[in-house]
């Protein structure tokens, strides 16, 4: 089986105004190459016989895609554009004429509507090489673009919930050739989310949600944190409205700034139940990893977070069955008492000794003292970078919650 993009993606649009639907023999710049026309889609390609369909079925099966997992976004009207190429020569033309000059691309999105993309086989299933992302995604991310574009305006400018959301597509659609590495790559994004929370940081789903423009993306938020709470706002219907007035709102196309202030106010409001969501997850994950993970290196991965996240010691190395039923007796511990969102909740008492000490510097000094060794004991032998990052920031963490709790 052949897979039906390459690896990379830039999403840009091109110059040029924003059209409207017209005949497919308007195709620009590719009217020469053979048109095939689906249901769902439609493709000017160079791939021969056999690719080209397979290339058609997979655009089609990304439309429907879409109409599940993204309802709040209308289909298109008439079946999307699509030029896939398989010459990078030809391929890089284009991407010089619509703007991207030499930048690497595998796809884009250009303001007439059409995604252009270069196409590679897929490696062997004897090569050693495994692609660190599924080879979809520069299709998926191009697509979702292109719908998102289609819902709320050519002037959409960056956000996290774009990116979170294209994400989230691409694990609906992308086939798990790799052994489970997207179940790894999910584990891993959940830590990368809310280990950051969970030592200290400020909250971060209205913050994520509300990001708008490059400059914003670049003083705050993150990746991982996009996807998560992309994941919570879907998760729930009542919660997924939210996520399409943000997209309003960061298109400017809300009637009423009163939407935004209601959406902000129940996003900040939702705060712990998402912290919550996160460690649910979180703690799944790991205990699935405890279990089941291939690899002794995944397996000891996974215990340090469960001490650093949860205060349980479970041995990596026991013998299949015995870990097997170490982590059923875990997961009905955590299922009655998953323990506080936050690592620093477990200093409340102290904390309020310091708030009604008459000497507070002196105070603090000691719950410092003491959250710092916890910090230590718990986050031995896990090298994720935020427990680094807690470790740095741990002083402005306890103010905000000696603040919090004033």
């Amino acid at each position: 089986m052949r897979a039906p993009l390459a690896l990379l993606v830039v999403l840009a649009a091109c110059a040029g105004p924003p059209q409207q639907e017209g005949a497919l023999a308007d195709l620009h710049d590719a009217a020469d190459l053979p048109l095939l026309e689906g249901a769902r889609a439609a493709l000017r390609t160079d791939l021969p016989p056999g690719e080209d369909e397979e290339v058609l079925r997979t655009l089609e099966a990304l439309e429907g895609a879409l109409d599940v997992a993204f309802p709040f976004l209308p289909p298109p009207a008439a079946p999307p554009r699509t030029v896939v190429l398989g010459e990078p020569a030809r391929f890089a033309l284009h991407a010089r004429e619509h703007g991207l000059g030499n930048r690497p691309a595998g796809a884009f999105l250009c303001g007439r509507g059409e995604v252009f993309a270069l196409h590679e086989p897929a490696p062997l299933p004897d090569d050693v090489a495994v692609p660190m992302e599924p080879l979809i995604r520069p299709l998926a991310a191009a697509v979702f673009r292109r719908r998102l574009v289609a819902g709320m305006g050519a002037d959409l400018p960056e956000t996290w919930l774009e990116e979170g959301l294209a994400m989230v597509f691409v694990e609906v659609v992308a086939p798990d050739r790799a052994g489970g590495r997207l179940r790894v790559k999910a584990r891993e994004r959940l830590l990368d989310a809310y280990l950051p929370l969970y030592l200290g940081g400020p909250p971060a789903l209205a913050t994520t949600v509300a990001t708008v423009g490059p400059e914003e993306k670049r003083r705050r938020g993150s990746r991982a944190m996009a996807w998560a709470a992309c994941r919570f706002l879907l998760d729930d219907a009542e919660r997924t409205p939210l996520l399409v007035t943000a997209l309003r709102r960061a298109a400017r196309a809300l009637e009423r700034p009163a939407e935004w202030e209601a959406a902000r106010a129940r996003l900040e409001a939702l705060e712990p139940e998402f912290e919550a969501w996160l460690r649910r997850a979180v703690q799944e994950e790991v205990l699935v990893a405890l279990a089941a993970a291939p690899t002794p290196v995944d397996r000891w991965e996974a215990a340090a977070a469960l001490r650093l996240l949860a205060n349980v010691d479970l041995d990596p190395d026991l013998p299949d069955d015995a870990r097997v039923r170490a982590v059923a007796a875990t997961r009905r511990m955590l299922d009655e008492d998953p323990g506080p969102p936050r690592f620093l909740a477990q200093f409340e008492p102290d904390l309020a000794r310091v708030r009604a000490a008459r000497s507070k510097l002196q105070a603090m000094s000691r719950v410092h003292a003491a959250a710092r060794k916890e910090l230590e004991r718990r986050s031995q032998g896990y090298g994720h970078p935020a427990v680094e990052a807690a470790r740095q920031g741990l002083g402005p963490a306890l103010q905000r919650a000696l603040d919090a709790g004033g």
